[in-house]
């Protein structure tokens, strides 16, 4: 290959984020992110309203947008074994609604703006709310099996990476190697923001049903 061509591999966007999902290390190697992170008990002002399709399926313009990489099976319909990656554009005013994946841990990092995860055991159980604050450059985990809401909390449009940690998806856990990116002086989220600019990692996805209105919002 000649060196130019070589060159332009190595530095471009896509190639480094290759990189980083063949040498980030497990999440189960106990990774820590640094977030602020807290439990409350019942805040009045959380409240999911369940089975309401029309809540789920909230279709308006200016929502954002999703755009996910390739996989086995990659279509319309969100699964971990499926899509490993997808980038989230959230606008002023916008979450990703209330949903849980059963068989996958998820971890997302935030490149541009900041995010609110709210984190609950079930429909059954909304009085104990775990609840993260995630700035740019920083990442946060979702458990495996907890409901989760998704709320873009700044003042703009936020973006965050969407990593999968599911051991049949062929997905490794790369928040932990951008994370320490970020830290050794690199500029994590200009790679991720690079490589998802084209359509070289999957054309964007509807966002209907996936991203929803949040009324009486006042950031």
């Amino acid at each position: 290959m000649p060196r130019s061509a070589t060159s332009l591999l190595l530095t471009s966007g896509l190639a480094i984020i290759a990189l980083l999902l063949v040498s980030a290390p497990s999440a189960r190697a106990g990774a820590v992110f640094e977030v602020r992170e807290e439990v409350i008990t019942d805040p009045a002002n959380f409240r999911f309203q369940f089975g309401v399709g029309t809540n789920q399926a909230q279709d308006f313009p200016g929502a954002g947008s999703i755009k996910r990489s390739g996989g086995a099976g990659a279509g319309a319909v969100f699964k971990s074994s499926a899509i490993p990656l997808a980038l989230f554009t959230l606008n002023r005013c916008t979450a990703v609604a209330v949903h849980v994946h059963p068989n996958s841990a998820e971890t997302l990092f935030v490149t541009q703006g900041k995010i609110r995860i709210y984190q609950f055991r079930g429909e059954e159980d909304q009085a104990n709310v775990r609840v993260t604050d995630i700035s740019a450059n920083q990442a946060g985990y979702i458990q495996q099996g907890a409901y989760h809401f998704v709320e873009n909390i700044s003042s703009g449009t936020t973006k965050f990476l969407q990593i999968f940690d599911h051991p049949q998806g062929g997905a490794v856990f790369a928040a932990p190697a951008l994370v320490a990116l970020r830290n050794a002086g690199g500029n994590a989220a200009a790679i991720v923001n690079s490589a998802f600019s084209s359509n070289v990692l999957g054309a964007g996805v509807t966002a209907k049903g996936a991203i929803i209105n949040v009324a009486g919002c006042n950031w």
